[in-house]
């Protein structure tokens, strides 16, 4: 999960792009923050995986 300032984007240009080199970018200068989070996390990026991820829940493995 990212919530990221609108200024990140600022030197962008418009359309898709890949995220992992501006991420890069902004680490090396210092400008990103991270936390650790223990507890159970799902990338449901896909139709597929949130399907999954329903399954889980249906049969109670998800807490």
């Amino acid at each position: 999960m990212a919530i990221f300032h609108p200024d990140f984007f600022n030197d962008c240009t418009d359309g898709a792009f890949p995220l992992a080199p501006l991420m890069r970018q902004h680490m090396q200068q210092g400008r990103v923050q991270g936390s650790l989070f223990e507890g159970f996390w799902c990338d449901v990026g896909t139709m597929e995986r949130l399907e999954a991820l329903n399954d889980r829940q249906q049969q109670n493995i998800v807490k």
